[in-house]
């Protein structure tokens, strides 16, 4: 929870504006003041949570810091418990990576440099820019660093087409995130160096019979996570509860450590996941509060650009889903963490399922690629686009996230499909979830426990049959609480039974889809005559003060008619104006 920046501080009158620099744009995306510490040539500072509190900083009786923004658990201890095991083993090199997990950035100033990492999975994300020398939570406060910010078609394309920018890049071309998988180190000398961390790849699958088998290998490495959580307590914790396998395995475990979270569910009083969660309360005599964010009244359209404008502020410009709306994302993401209450969330759940719905043989970087991340309209990019090219380019991003390369040859190359199933928490979790993480985070304490470099060792080798139509994860529900598991669910079907014949049966309809087929499914789908009332044009003509003037050369607005692409599109128009970004 809270934010970060880490900057050289020679004594110069340029660092010393540096800092101002920065202190400025973090007051205006809406923190209170920072917490600093000088250790030798750098310079730490550290902010509170927006939802209050103050900042997790630590200091030992030899002069070494350490500093955390987001939600950290190790050795058991969570928050300002963990500050001072945590130093004392960075301090005696004895860190103990399984012990050390959650949605976090540790910076840890010891001797002579300064020690930089984030949680294994890269749920929480530190952006970097070279000139100047910034290390930062927060990608607004990097970017207004910047004395001259320039436009990255490619981020922009991957934002605004699939919610995030991927391997490592962001919108603007000076601004990157920092390697998960790598702990850096930042010297003194103003060297920079970065050495692997354990994260396992596994070629090979385990030997496990049956689901009930495979669910207890997992359940073991959950227990201990979820132990350190249910010491919190069940007013310490919010969780949703839908109509799908991850809430409700969330909420099976909590119950087996013997504590009850806040529930609530969001969505139409219809839905499936509002239906099935208010009769799942009812008869286990659960509380739920249920808000349908969508269908929220939108702010008058004198006051609607200040609403949107402190949405981008507080979540960091880039969020998934866009800032023109309501003001209801932003006020129940505040209310989950209200009182210094941890914020769960199911998203990752998929490592226990077949995400892609691919089936049980390699698949190559490009084909991945098709399979999930061509959910756009090539005709929706302006003129000159290269639709191959960038497939290709994504692509081998998405094999360098792997582990294997990114070079042109490397894109058509099938991985293992042990590999295949990594693809899940290494590329879409640690780009487009953990951009979300990132943003709850700033907001309070929020972490996703489902993505996990110890869980991930656990569930990646496991036969792809067992994790077919969510046999692995139901009996995971149904063993960690048998009466969870007999409630009905979105699916069609309780989880204390078999997957019916026609759920298998819809199953198998996507596993044999080629890849090249469902690249193609997008561009079939019909879309909204018209934009909804949050991104009717007169609205964010008001917003923005004027037209589009920096997405028209990136796409053709009349053919972008997804709403959560549009909503990105001018969230990023907004975005570039406050930045006067160069295109």
């Amino acid at each position: 929870m809270g934010a970060l920046f880490l900057t050289r501080d020679d004594g110069s009158p340029a660092a010393a504006r540096l800092h101002a620099r920065l202190e400025r744009s973090f007051r205006r995306q809406g923190f209170g003041a920072g917490r600093s510490a000088t250790h030798n040539s750098h310079r730490i500072t550290c902010f509170a949570p927006l939802s209050g509190g103050v900042p997790l900083v630590h200091a030992d009786n030899a002069g070494n810091v350490i500093a955390i923004a987001g939600t950290v658990f190790y050795r058991s201890r969570h928050g300002r418990d963990a500050l001072a095991p945590l130093l004392a083993d960075l301090v005696a090199d004895r860190l103990n990576e399984p012990a050390l997990w959650g949605s976090f950035a540790v910076v840890a100033g010891i001797r002579g440099a300064v020690r930089v990492l984030t949680d294994r999975c890269g749920t929480f994300h530190l952006f970097r820019s070279e000139t100047p020398a910034v290390v930062s939570s927060s990608f607004l406060a990097v970017a207004d660093a910047l004395d001259s910010p320039a436009v990255d078609a490619d981020g922009v394309r991957d934002y605004v087409f699939h919610g995030a920018a991927h391997g490592g890049l962001t919108v603007l071309r000076d601004v990157r995130l920092l390697d998960s998988l790598r702990a850096w180190t930042f010297h003194d000398d103003g060297r920079v160096s970065g050495r692997p961390r354990p994260m396992p790849l596994p070629e090979q699958t385990a030997d496990a019979t049956t689901p009930e088998a495979a669910a207890e290998r997992c359940l073991a490495v959950l227990d201990d996570r979820f132990d350190a959580l249910a010491r919190l307590g069940g007013a310490g914790l919010d969780t949703a509860l839908s109509g799908g396998y991850d809430s409700r395995l969330i909420l099976a475990m909590l119950r087996r450590h013997g504590t009850i979270p806040d529930l609530h569910v969001y969505g139409p009083e219809a839905s499936d996941d509002v239906r099935i969660a208010k009769a799942v309360c009812a008869a286990e005599g659960l509380a739920l509060a249920h808000v349908d964010k969508a269908g929220r009244p939108l702010p008058d359209p004198d006051i609607y650009a200040a609403v949107v404008s402190a949405t981008l502020e507080a979540f960091d410009g880039t969020p998934n889903d866009g800032v023109f709306d309501s003001g209801a994302d932003l006020e129940t993401r505040l209310a989950r963490c209200h009182d210094g209450r941890l914020a769960l969330n199911g998203g990752g759940g998929e490592v226990f399922r077949n995400f892609f719905y691919l089936p049980d043989r390699p698949v190559s970087p490009l084909a991945m690629q098709q399979v999930f991340w061509s959910q756009y309209d090539p005709a929706a990019a302006a003129p000159g686009f290269d639709a191959r090219g960038y497939a290709r380019r994504f692509a081998a991003r998405l094999a360098a996230d792997v582990g294997r390369g990114g070079d042109a040859g490397t894109v058509r190359r099938p991985l293992p499909r042990p590999v295949v199933e990594a693809v899940y928490p290494l590329t879409r979790c640690r780009w487009w979830m953990g951009r979300n993480a990132s943003v709850n985070n700033r907001l309070g304490a929020a972490v996703t426990p489902f993505v996990d470099a110890e869980i991930l060792a656990t569930t990646l080798p496991v036969p792809l049959r067992l994790k077919n139509h969510g046999r692995l994860q139901a009996a995971m529900i149904a063993r960690a609480d048998p009466a969870l598991a007999r409630h009905p669910s979105a699916y069609g079907h309780a989880f204390d039974a078999p997957p019916p014949t026609r759920r298998v049966l819809s199953d198998w309809a996507t596993f044999v889809r080629p890849p090249a087929v469902r690249a193609r499914t997008f561009r079939l789908k019909r879309q909204p005559p018209v934009p909804p009332p949050s991104l009717a044009p007169e609205r964010v003509a008001r917003v923005l003060g004027g037209p589009p003037e920096y997405m028209p050369r990136f796409f053709r607005l009349d053919r972008l008619c997804e709403p959560g692409q549009l909503n990105r599109a001018m969230t990023l128009e907004l975005l570039f104006r406050r930045l006067n970004a160069a295109a």
